[in-house]
């Protein structure tokens, strides 16, 4: 994670679908993020302009994460985006979480 200062403003997506559309046909701000179930998908893009570079995280509770990846959506086709959401939402990248160490997160809800 680029940005671990960054103040993060979380909208809830539950469907695997529209949050990959949010992520792949729309430019967000710095601060965005989004919650699928446990996991966050945070704006870790050096500049607005930028195609948007998210970082996966676990999150842990009480404001603690755990990074397992990171993608850049905003190149990516909607529907290969959503095969990467229901990939992480089913675990399959929780392995990484080794490589990476905790994270505390700054984070708000819009929802």
């Amino acid at each position: 994670m680029l940005h671990p200062d960054r103040h993060f403003q979380l909208k809830k997506e539950d469907s695997p679908q529209e949050l990959a559309r949010l992520l792949t046909t729309q430019r967000w701000g710095l601060c965005q993020g989004f919650q699928n179930g446990m996991y966050l998908y945070l704006n870790d893009a050096l500049e607005e302009d930028l195609r948007h570079e998210y970082v996966i995280i676990k999150d842990l509770g009480n404001g603690n994460g755990r990074q397992l990846t990171s993608i850049n959506f905003g190149w990516a086709q909607v529907e290969t985006a959503e095969q990467i959401i229901r990939l992480v939402a089913n675990g399959v990248y929780d392995c990484l979480s080794q490589y990476y160490s905790p994270l505390l997160l700054n984070l708000e809800t819009d929802n």
